[in-house]
C-alpha cells in the first residue's frame, strides 16, 4: 500500500486493528517461546548435529510480521501516551477513539453526540489522532512546532 497517499486510511486500520494487534502479538510470542524442540531439531540432534534453539526462538521473535505488529501498536501506544486524562478535552478525546476504534460502536458523529461536543470538534480531533498515528508509523513527516 501506498501509505503517503493513504496514510488517512491506513491510520485508521491501525486504530481498528489495536486490540487484534495485540492479541495476536501476545498469542505469537508465547507459542514461540512456549515452542518444545521436536520434529527436525530432534533429528538433527540425533545425527549428531545441534541447532541453536534459544537462537531460532531469537528469529522467530525477530520476524518481519511480529515487527510489523509491535511497530503498529507502538504507535497507537505513543500517541494514547501524549494525552492527558486528567484534561477534559483529551479525556474525551480518548473516549471517542475507544468509542469508534477500540470498541467500533459508534460512528464518529454519534461519539460527538454522546460525548457532548461538536461535530466539527470530533472531526478536527479525529484528524489529529490519525495525522499522529501517521507519524509514528513514519509515514508522515512530524509538523514542525
Amino acid at each position: 500500500m501506498d501509505h503517503q497517499r493513504n496514510w488517512r486510511r491506513a491510520a485508521k486500520d491501525v486504530l481498528y486493528g489495536y486490540w487484534h494487534d495485540r492479541k495476536l502479538l501476545a498469542d505469537s510470542e508465547r507459542a514461540v517461546l512456549n515452542a518444545s524442540r521436536g520434529g527436525i531439531a530432534e533429528q538433527r540432534a540425533a545425527q549428531g548435529r545441534h541447532g541453536d534453539p534459544t537462537g531460532k526462538k531469537a528469529l522467530l521473535l525477530c520476524s518481519g510480521e511480529m515487527q510489523r505488529l509491535r511497530q503498529r501498536i507502538t504507535a497507537v501506544d505513543d500517541y494514547l501516551a501524549t494525552l492527558d486524562r486528567r484534561r477534559r478535552d483529551q479525556d474525551k478525546l480518548y473516549q471517542l477513539i475507544w468509542l469508534v476504534y477500540f470498541r467500533a460502536s459508534h460512528t464518529q458523529y454519534g461519539a460527538a453526540a454522546l460525548l457532548g461536543i461538536s461535530e466539527r470538534t470530533a472531526k478536527r480531533w479525529n484528524d489529529r489522532a490519525l495525522r499522529a498515528i501517521a507519524v509514528n508509523m513514519g509515514w508522515l513527516d512530524s509538523p514542525a512546532r
